[in-house]
């Protein structure tokens, strides 16, 4: 479960943010290479760069890393897409630390936790639809 605001380390290949809404710095004021910056600054990488997919690029310690479709996405639709995720975070059953976990963002579509095996699994649980059992004899006529 989201504790705490996130903290964001936006990559080259996405737009800069303003200090608006969200706690963002921009890799371009900081170094080249995202995950050791995003480790070195407790920040949460957010990327189009899907060869972050494959959990073996990522080190242990490696703050969570949030991999967006690829496309042109202004600031506002990224800003729109972190916040969304965020919320999505907030309200995630699994309540498990983020750390060392891998997302993606179909933008303003979706949004899947990528698996250990490369599979993707949908966040957002009021999309996932749920029957509750019942009895014939609890159905009202």
């Amino acid at each position: 479960m989201l504790q705490r605001k996130m903290r964001w380390l936006i990559d080259l290949d996405l737009p800069p943010l303003s200090q608006g809404e969200s706690d963002t710095v921009h890799l371009s004021e900081l170094g080249r290479d995202a995950v050791m910056e995003a480790v070195k600054d407790d920040r949460a990488v957010v990327t189009t760069n899907r060869y972050l997919m494959e959990s073996r690029t990522i080190p242990f310690n490696c703050p969570a890393i949030v991999i967006l479709e690829r496309g042109d996405l202004p600031p506002e639709a990224l800003q729109r897409n972190l916040t969304h995720f965020e919320f999505c975070l907030s309200h995630d059953m699994k309540r498990e630390a983020i750390e060392g976990q891998r997302f993606y963002i179909e933008a303003d579509r979706a949004i899947y936790r990528i698996r250990l095996d490369g599979g993707l699994e949908e966040m957002e649980a009021w999309k996932i639809p749920s029957i509750k059992p019942t009895q014939a004899s609890d159905a009202s006529v």
